[in-house]
């Protein structure tokens, strides 16, 4: 016994049996760890347990037994599989260390891909020369010299084609734009979908267009998503007749413009010459620049005709007063004779609404009872960050009911589809309910369902 474990190789042996085991169930544990954390070191913990160790033992046995009729070229052949082993993990460490999970906006956030890939490719080559001289004593020096030549001419004779390309990457390295942003290029304008080593792909609405990196990194763009203050902004131009009051349109503007904006900075209107308002809205993004104009342009249709004012100089009739239908449904909906009905429809008013309008905000005092005669409107409260539903009225229901007793609104109306109401002034509504007491027990039974609604919500 004393004669086998006296052979050089017998420790080694036993070390190696008995610590691979135990190195391999460590590491296997450390590389579960890190795993579930999502650590960028899983992969190197995985590179050197399921490689890089066995192939160590493996070369460690085969050194002890070189002198027994083994081959020696089988020895280098594990050595140089063991050190290009030892090389990926140094890639795998190096790769970890500085590019994994990087922090946004910093260097190794930034830096390009293909900058990287060029660096590993370099530490390979110089790693297996360096494994070639140690392992089969190679002489690499004639070897670099000749790559090192070749590289020199290449870059001259490609110095033209080349030069644009390396121009692109440092765009890339520096990061003006990200996916996402928005950029006015004098080849085209819009969001950025996709960026590469070669070109960035911006999608303009109707279509995509490919500009090379050099011809960005040589020129002039905008970045529309990188600025301060509000955003950014949109502008649409309105005519009006010129004998309306400017203050009654600008103040007509102003209220459409801040129900339609989609960023929490004040919209601006301004009066250019007799008759032209320019409205400015902010929003939230380029992508909203058609849909929150058009959606201006709609709603001010709208609050022009219930304000009495002309729009591209239109003429109507204001203000419009209820057909014989209405009368029927103010009759129905108050619960009135027709007869009785038709002195409040003289007095009263019809207004419209476009769709996602506010009919009435919260905190109002309405001056008119409101019968709603076309379209379903939406009673909502703004609590905790969202908007929440209290109730929903449709043809024949009433807002506003709060006209009488004076109590401002608790929830806000939003039009969920076109809607057309009549508004019965408070001074008709008040003559109504002494001729019809019973219409004041019923309207205050409207208030007391909702104001418990809105409570119930908040």
């Amino acid at each position: 016994m004393s004669g086998l474990t006296g052979q050089s190789w017998f420790w080694p042996a036993v070390i190696i049996v008995v610590g691979l085991p135990i190195s391999l169930v460590l590491l296997g544990e450390f590389h579960g760890a890190l795993y579930r954390r999502h650590s960028a070191f899983a992969r190197p913990v995985a590179w050197l347990r399921g490689f890089v160790i066995p192939v160590l033992a493996l070369w460690l046995l085969l050194r002890e037994v070189d002198g027994v009729d083994v081959d020696l070229t089988v020895t280098r052949i594990v050595a140089t599989v063991f050190g290009f082993a030892v090389i990926m993990l140094l890639l795998y460490g190096i790769d970890a260390v500085l590019f994994g999970n990087p922090e946004p906006g910093t260097w190794r956030d930034r830096m390009p891909g293909i900058f990287i890939d060029i660096a590993r490719l370099i530490l390979v080559v110089i790693g297996l020369g360096i494994l070639l001289s140690t392992v089969w004593g190679t002489n690499i020096g004639g070897l670099f010299a000749a790559l090192g030549v070749t590289s020199i001419v290449i870059g001259l004779a490609l110095q033209g084609a080349v030069g644009p390309v390396i121009a692109g990457l440092f765009l890339l390295f520096e990061q003006p734009f990200k996916i996402g942003d928005w950029l006015e290029t004098a080849a085209a304008s819009g969001r950025v979908v996709e960026v590469n080593w070669r070109a960035v792909h911006i999608d303009t609405g109707t279509g995509l267009q490919i500009i090379p990196n050099a011809q960005l990194a040589t020129g002039a763009f905008k970045n529309l998503s990188r600025t301060t203050g509000a955003r950014y902004t949109t502008a649409q131009a309105l005519t009006f007749a010129v004998n309306d009051r400017p203050d009654e349109v600008r103040a007509m503007l102003m209220a459409v413009a801040a129900d339609v904006a989609t960023a929490d900075v004040a919209p601006t209107v301004r009066a250019d010459t007799a008759g032209e308002y320019r409205v400015t809205l902010p929003i939230s993004g380029p992508a909203d620049a058609g849909r929150v104009k058009a959606e201006l342009c709609q709603r001010v249709w709208y609050a022009a005709r219930r304000h009495g004012l002309h729009l591209d100089e239109a003429e109507y009739d204001h203000p419009e007063r209820p057909t014989v239908t209405g009368v029927r449904r103010i009759a129905v909906s108050l619960g009135i004779a027709v007869q009785s009905a038709e002195p409040l429809a003289a007095e009263s008013q019809v207004l419209r609404y476009a769709a996602g309008e506010t009919v009435q905000s919260v905190g109002h005092i309405p001056d008119a009872l409101l019968v709603i005669i076309d379209g379903t409107v939406d009673l909502v409260v703004d609590a905790h960050g969202e908007t929440l539903p209290v109730a929903q009225l449709s043809e024949g229901e009433f807002l506003g009911v709060t006209t009488l007793t004076r109590q401002p609104v608790l929830t806000r109306a939003l039009a969920v589809t076109q809607a057309l109401v009549i508004a019965v002034p408070r001074a008709v509504m008040e003559t109504a309910v002494r001729e019809h007491p019973e219409l004041a027990r019923r309207l205050g039974a409207v208030i007391d369902q909702r104001r418990a609604a809105a409570q119930a919500v908040r």
